[in-house]
């Protein structure tokens, strides 16, 4: 039997630790680039799945709920200005799929989780990462936090897992409408956030 004990990482070795078990964080990750800039960010890590499509990684020792934001802004600038790059890179990527965020951290804040929980499917997804030492090497584990986020132990008032009048998103339809509806969800999110 071997005992491991836990390592405490920082953010700049978290995101060696990800580059280096990039295989085991997904089957057919690999690295494209680290530290790479996406307009006024930099990302720690951007990868290629097995289909071509681009992967952005970002990581934080402890995921606060700011720590969110910037993945997914980090996309839309893709989006909206990496079909040079992705042209650049058209033997790894597949330049017509969006990107996919990612967000990798030792520990999620519970701010955090109820910031992803509230996305929803726009949330990016959200891993948890743990190294070990046993002495003779290194030990990786990465969870994938649940799409519900654990069922988020404090749901709101109302039959378990029913959502609140005024927190759903539209499903389908107008995309000004979903954003309007997920700025609106943030907003009640924030403004319950005052009043805790």
């Amino acid at each position: 039997m071997r005992l491991l004990r836990s390592r405490r990482l920082g953010d700049g070795e978290l995101a060696q630790v990800v580059a280096e078990a990039i295989g085991y964080l997904e089957p057919g990750l690999r690295v494209v680039a680290c530290r790479a800039p996406m307009g006024e960010m930099v990302l720690d890590v951007l990868a290629a799945d097995a289909g071509g499509r681009l992967i952005l990684i970002d990581c934080a020792e402890v995921a606060e709920a700011a720590d969110v934001l910037p993945v997914l802004e980090a996309a839309a600038w893709w989006r909206a200005h990496g079909g040079l790059a992705a042209r650049a890179l058209a033997d790894m990527l597949d330049p017509g799929v969006p990107p996919r965020p990612l967000l990798v951290a030792t520990r999620f804040t519970e701010r955090a989780r109820r910031l992803l929980h509230t996305l929803g499917p726009a949330a990016p997804a959200a891993i948890e990462c743990r190294v070990f030492d046993d002495g003779a090497g290194v030990a990786v584990a990465f969870e994938r936090l649940a799409p519900g986020l654990e069922a988020m132990e404090r749901e709101p008032r109302g039959a378990p897992g029913s959502v609140p009048a005024g927190f759903a998103a539209p499903a389908g339809g107008d995309p000004a409408d979903r954003t309007a509806a997920l700025v609106e969800r943030l907003e009640r999110l924030r403004t319950t956030e005052t009043f805790r």
